[in-house]
């Protein structure tokens, strides 16, 4: 009979609260204390059901409660498992400005279109969860990527959409130093800030200084290194490292300001966002002793970064493939759009492009000044001899390159089989390049003779005629030049493989 009571009484007592919240609407979120939504006719307001405070009804209201309840409490669930939010948050949703984003304290405006796209109150709950009002760059970088984590081990994924174009950001794709961007790829990119959809809709009024975007540019990489590492553990060494950031966001603007800025202190990018990569993954350490799945999080967040290029050290960059074209560079020539549409097909390899003004990380169209290397190492450089450059130093490639494919001309206007060249290299590249006239040299072969050879300034007209009785070619080991008709070049036959093939201007049979 009591049992029967009591349920009774349950039941009334839950109509009840039916009742209250249908004569009271209100919004079922323990993260949220009240919703304002602003329209060019009517301004409405409801609070936290839990406040139990009486607000005029609105259906625009209803519809975003609706809308955004089931995904802030099931981020709730993981935020107090962690640690409860000392100050709910008061959302405005902005109707007039559909792209607006700020957040100060416990108040975030945020305008329609970003609240109905996946993610971004979310990440603003995040960040006011991690109380990060900041405006030092790389503590907002930090803060980005970690709730980047703490949402893609809400939701199983990195769902953030961009409302204007309704991509996602991709993790594992990006690349040291293609992260690198300028403004407009920036902008392009669904891993920009919040805070930037509307800026970058006026680009003319975007006023990002180069740190900032250069800082900015690095969340792409350093989100995937992140949730990389996180995806390492075990289920329980998870749940153990995110009951760490606590104490990780405590301790997260570094011991001193005076010695992140001299990190910092560069008119170099490369090194710059070295230093503030390595800045980052300072700041997951605690100054207590680490835990082991903390420590293993270190080592695997420190092994992805490797694994996407990032090396020690602060002076050099690595290519697979540097294109070089002397002259100045149209992006939207049919030559930068094979090369373009190449370095996508081939996303493992480290390619740019490289005219007399700047450089191109491929395969965004981000370009940067030559400044921004201090050294580079290239596995293949690919070299277009312009006719206005009668003569060509070949010892200004030798330090830096380990091959060397000198191609006579330089036409933009057409498309080339760059494909061929980043999958298979540069003798299919080559054999399908049927009408060029190149030379290929080993130059790590080449510079045990480039004292003898420092009078040659053009190899064209050196391996025209093929004499290998001529003083050069014994130089080179040269005993025999043999015709290749399968890909229509001429193969040296040496001791020193300095030249390993070349084509001279009319790719006819050898007699």
């Amino acid at each position: 009979m009591l049992y029967v009571v009591l349920t009774i009484g349950f039941y009334l007592s839950f109509m009840a609260l039916l009742q209250l919240s249908k004569d009271h609407p209100c919004i079922d979120s323990t993260l949220v204390e009240k919703l304002d939504v602003i329209t060019l006719n009517k301004n409405a307001t409801v609070y936290s059901c839990s406040e139990r405070r009486s607000a005029e009804f609105s259906q625009k209201v209803s519809e975003y409660t609706e809308t955004i309840e089931g995904r802030l409490n099931q981020l709730a669930l993981v935020l107090e498992k962690i640690q409860p939010m000392k100050t709910k948050a008061q959302v405005t949703i902005d109707e007039n400005n559909p792209l607006a984003y700020q957040f100060e304290k416990n108040q975030i405006r945020i305008g329609k279109s970003l609240l109905l796209a996946n993610g971004h109150l979310e990440h603003a709950i995040i960040r006011l969860w991690l109380q990060s009002d900041t405006q030092d760059e790389q503590v907002k970088l930090f803060d980005q990527s970690l709730a980047d984590l703490i949402y893609y081990a809400t939701f199983g994924r990195l769902n953030r959409q961009d409302p204007v174009t309704e991509l996602y950001p991709e993790l594992g794709v990006a690349r040291w130093p293609q992260v690198l961007k300028n403004l407009d790829v920036y902008c392009e990119s669904p891993w920009r800030s919040s805070e930037d959809f509307e800026r970058c809709a006026g680009l003319d009024q975007l006023g990002h200084n180069r740190r900032e975007l250069l800082t900015m540019s690095l969340r792409p990489l350093l989100t995937s290194s992140v949730i990389e590492a996180f995806n390492s553990l075990s289920y329980k060494e998870q749940n153990n490292f995110l009951q760490d950031i606590p104490k990780l966001v405590a301790q997260r603007s570094v011991d001193s300001e005076t010695a992140i800025q001299a990190l910092l202190d560069q008119d170099n990018s490369l090194k710059e966002g070295l230093s503030i990569l390595k800045v980052f993954a300072d700041q997951f350490s605690l100054k207590q002793e680490a835990s082991f799945p903390q420590r293993r999080f270190i080592a695997r967040l420190n092994q992805y970064l490797q694994s996407r290029g990032v090396s020690d050290s602060f002076a050099e960059a690595y290519f697979d493939v540097l294109i070089e074209f002397p002259e100045h560079l149209d992006t939207s020539s049919e030559m930068f759009k094979s090369l373009e549409l190449a370095s996508k097909q081939n996303l493992n390899l480290q390619i740019a492009v490289k005219d007399q003004d700047q450089i191109w990380i491929l395969p965004s169209r981000s370009s940067l000044s030559l400044k921004i290397f201090d050294q580079v190492k290239i596995r293949q450089h690919v070299f277009f001899a312009c006719p206005i450059l009668k003569e060509i130093e070949i010892a200004q490639f030798a330090a830096s390159s380990e091959k060397l494919l000198m191609i006579k001309g330089c036409d933009s206007s057409k498309p080339y089989a760059f494909d061929m060249l980043f999958k298979y290299g540069a003798q299919e590249f080559t054999k399908t390049e049927s009408q060029l006239a190149f030379i290929q040299f080993h130059l790590p072969s080449l510079q045990q003779r480039l004292d003898d050879l420092q009078h040659i300034k053009n190899f064209f007209e050196l391996v025209q005629n093929r004499d290998v009785t001529q003083r050069e070619f014994q130089l080179l080991g040269w005993q025999d030049v043999q015709w290749n008709e399968n890909y229509r070049f001429y193969k040296p036959k040496a001791a020193i493989d300095a030249i390993e093939f070349f084509r001279v201007e009319a790719p006819e049979k050898s007699n």
